[in-house]
């Protein structure tokens, strides 16, 4: 009997992770959320940021006590509004997908 051979990979190929060019400032922002250590073990705070890819500015933070949705949609909304991008920007959060500011909002 003879070896029995496989054409191309065994496995998978490998996912090709979303790359964001912005080529001026606030075309493309970036948001997230993060745990962080309170004073107490067990007590933790969410830290909202919003960076511009292009300057790595931090344009927007807020802490709070806890994650909330309607938390983060005002949190949006808010840095839209103090910079007047409703139109021309572009959302992205890592490890989820691009949106617009009409489907964040």
């Amino acid at each position: 009997m003879a070896p029995r051979v496989i054409d191309g990979p065994a496995h998978a190929p490998a996912r090709k992770r979303p790359e964001l060019l912005a080529t001026q400032p606030n075309e493309i922002w970036s948001w997230d959320i993060t745990k962080l250590h309170g004073p107490t073990r067990g007590l933790f705070y969410d830290l909202y940021v919003i960076l511009d890819i292009f300057s790595r500015y931090v344009l927007n933070w807020l802490v709070a006590a806890h994650e909330d949705a309607q938390l983060a949609k005002e949190f949006i909304e808010d840095a839209i509004l103090t910079r007047d991008h409703r139109d021309t920007l572009t959302f992205s959060r890592p490890r989820g997908a691009m949106r617009s500011k009409r489907s964040v909002s």
